[in-house]
């Protein structure tokens, strides 16, 4: 049993420390790369393999349009800082083709496989980034409430467990948008935080969102009063 917490430590500190968050973050970058150009390939063989099929003419006419309109939405999503909903706009674009072909199936997997790559590596890095935006000294706006429930919620306990493995130094706060609107369910005034966080040695920037309560929220529609 010993051997075990010992072995859930080193993986918890190697998880959620910066060095750990380097690591992850190269391995998924060269795991997207990978597939994708998996993917390029198989796109590639998978488009010869429709000319050959129905000729040139009919694969343009009836599957390019498609195509060009997914890339176009594509590119417009990530001109609106919508990288999710870009990928879904390709990969719609990009159906109905890719069933015509075992080399069209072959590239949706790999697309799909680069697209939960990233989904992985960004939902544990923001993860990393809540626990220090909500309950560490530095950078919580509540941080004495919070700190005060620690005791009585096993979340904030887990939460204060994972900030001791975390080198919050290496957390810089570059940018910060309060947001302030009426809850109409409640008839309440609502705040958020939406803050942007820059990790040491570590290549682009992480977003999460505050929404300033003081315990945790289980159900949304009777939210707890948080403190203002």
């Amino acid at each position: 049993m010993g051997a075990l917490m010992t072995l859930s430590f080193q993986i918890n500190a190697f998880m959620y420390g910066t060095k750990g968050l380097k690591i992850l973050r190269f391995l998924a970058f060269a795991g997207i790369v990978a597939s994708s150009v998996g993917a390029l390939l198989a796109y590639s063989l998978h488009y010869y393999m429709m000319i050959a099929q129905y000729g040139f003419f009919m694969a343009a006419m009836a599957f390019s349009p498609y195509l060009f309109f997914g890339i176009l939405t594509a590119i417009y999503q990530l001109i609106r800082g919508k990288k999710d909903r870009a990928a879904v706009a390709f990969a719609i674009g990009s159906l109905p083709s890719i069933v015509t072909t075992e080399f069209g199936i072959t590239a949706s997997l790999f697309f799909l496989m680069a697209y939960i790559i990233y989904q992985m590596e960004k939902k544990h890095r923001q993860h990393v980034v809540n626990v220090v935006a909500m309950f560490s000294k530095e950078y919580s706006p509540l941080y004495s409430h919070r700190l005060a429930n620690k005791t009585k919620y096993k979340q904030y306990q887990a939460a204060y467990r994972l900030l001791d493995l975390i080198e919050v130094e290496d957390f810089e706060l570059v940018k910060q948008v309060d947001t302030r609107y009426k809850d109409y369910r409640t008839n309440l005034p609502e705040r958020t935080l939406t803050r942007t966080f820059k990790i040491k040695g570590i290549f682009g920037t992480t977003t999460v969102t505050d929404e300033l309560y003081i315990a945790p929220q289980r159900k949304r529609w009777f939210p707890q009063r948080s403190v203002k």
